[in-house]
């Protein structure tokens, strides 16, 4: 922690303990330490040092400050006069929900990981005994060490659309596909996208809509048993936006059957759903569907069916995620609350990565997850994360599936600036990073090897209590600031 900050607990903490004393056998300057201490708030923010873990000190003492400055009003001192009895066991009461926020304001405080700029130098050293490496176009070799034993390996963005990043993810999985054994790529998009991505990356598509051509040049490259299978992961968000993919996924799953005059029923109840906006009318409109499809259940083969079933059942939770999630986005709800709400999300996230790893298999081969960021941290998140819900998909698949526990990789591609924006200074690992790569370089550091030389690195925000968050991270600079 800084002095500064240690100064404003200080004297946040006198404060409360002069609130146990009468008012009349306080030293009169006591009363000024609310003013004290904003003044300390004040000169914390002003001179660059705000950090959010201060927020609920800031918050404290503002309370406090606001409490003294009513108490000091005529009319105050006069009412509590009258009800001293009243006023006391409001101060008593008030004095004890202030110590706890206290300690909850300490303890995000002191207990937050916070860079330490004197560590630079101690995390410089370390560098030097790891294999850093520096990848290229087609190497991408230094990446392999925490990767080759993996059955899952999870590729994560610093932040979505940025058209490096994504070059970046799709050499590392072209790579990955000659180097590691990987057979399946999954993207993090819209599961009702699937069929058509799988379609496209095989050859099998009169367009090429969702795959990137590094991929399918690939792929036209290599015999048939070598090409990569492009898949998507999570749930379906379009069933609540424009709806037409999901009309056109519904129509896909309708021409599985052999009945035409199921195609035709099926065809003809689909485009409903490109007028309803409504939750309760988005179930309604799917049990409908369900209806259908069970009438001619025999029409479809176990293998059909399975994904209808399947894809009923997702379509009914992205219903729930999407109107209910983001319509409270703004809504101060309790913290358990909201990781369950997202896993509504999570749980059908984690059954599609479920789903293409078992098409990795098939294929004798290892899956590859682009996905965002947080998806990729591989460390438990203790009680869970109000973004992601109970786990993240790498810690899910990394602890808890059985068939994949201690075989899952993480990689994170970080831009560390943007053209045309101002440089922000940088900390802990960023700022060597930043120091040793040219604009378009890229530099890679290996976590898993960091940590093997140092156990104490707990306050950088690459790493955890648990050990590093991800296996490594490819480096960027002056990336292009995303258009989204």
């Amino acid at each position: 922690m800084q002095l500064l900050e240690i100064l404003i607990l200080a004297t946040l903490f006198f404060q409360l303990v002069v609130l146990f004393f009468p008012h009349r056998k306080r030293l009169h300057r006591v009363n000024w330490l609310p003013s004290l201490i904003i003044l300390l708030i004040v000169v914390h923010v002003a001179s660059g040092r705000f950090r959010w873990q201060m927020g609920p000190t800031y918050g404290l003492g503002f309370l406090l400050f606001l409490l003294s400055v009513a108490h000091r009003q005529p009319i105050i001192r006069g009412a509590t006069a009258q009800t001293s009895h009243k006023w006391h066991t409001a101060k008593i009461v008030g004095t004890v929900l202030g110590w706890l926020l206290f300690v909850f304001a300490a303890r995000s405080a002191v207990v937050s990981s916070v860079f330490q700029p004197e560590k630079l130098e101690d995390l410089k050293l370390l560098l030097e005994q790891c294999p850093v490496g520096r990848p290229t176009k087609e190497d991408y070799s230094c990446v392999l060490p925490q990767v080759k034993d993996a059955s899952i390996i999870f590729l994560g963005d610093s932040r979505h659309y940025i058209p490096e990043i994504k070059r970046v993810r799709q050499e590392l999985g072209v790579f990955l596909a000659q180097h590691a054994n990987v057979r399946v790529i999954g993207f993090e998009s819209m599961y009702g996208l699937h069929p058509f991505m799988e379609a496209e990356s095989l050859g099998k598509a009169e367009t090429s809509d969702y795959v990137s051509s590094t991929i399918l040049n690939y792929n036209t490259s290599v015999p048939d048993n070598s090409k990569v299978l492009v898949t998507a992961l999570d749930v379906d968000h379009s069933i609540n936006h424009s709806k037409s993919k999901t009309v056109k996924y519904f129509e896909h799953l309708a021409a599985l059957s052999s009945s035409d005059r199921c195609v035709t029923e099926l065809k003809r109840a689909i485009p409903k759903l490109l007028s309803l906006k409504e939750q309760g009318e988005l179930h309604e409109y799917l049990d409908g569907l369900e209806t259908t499809f069970s009438q001619y259940r025999d029409t479809f083969s176990d293998e059909d069916w399975d994904e209808v079933s399947f894809s009923l059942k997702l379509m009914h939770a992205s219903v729930d995620f999407q109107l209910i999630t983001y319509k409270r986005r703004w809504i101060p709800l309790p913290r358990r609350m909201r990781i369950r709400l997202q896993e509504i999300r999570a749980e059908f996230f984690r059954k599609t990565v479920e789903r293409a790893f078992a098409k990795a298999e098939v294929r004798k081969g290892k899956l590859l997850c682009i996905v965002g960021g947080a998806h990729a941290v591989k460390c438990p998140l203790g009680k869970g994360n109000s973004l992601i819900g109970k786990w993240t998909e790498a810690d899910y698949f990394h602890r808890i599936h059985a068939d994949t526990q201690g075989k899952v990789a993480s990689i994170l591609v970080n831009a560390l600036s943007f053209k045309g924006r101002p440089y922000e200074t940088k900390s802990d690992l960023d700022a060597i990073a930043y120091e040793m790569m040219d604009d378009g370089e890229l530099l890679y550091i290996p976590l898993t090897a960091l940590a093997e030389h140092s156990y104490h690195l707990a306050w950088s925000k690459y790493f955890s209590s648990h050990g590093p968050r991800f296996d490594g991270v490819i480096f960027l600079r002056n990336a292009t600031w995303p258009s989204k």
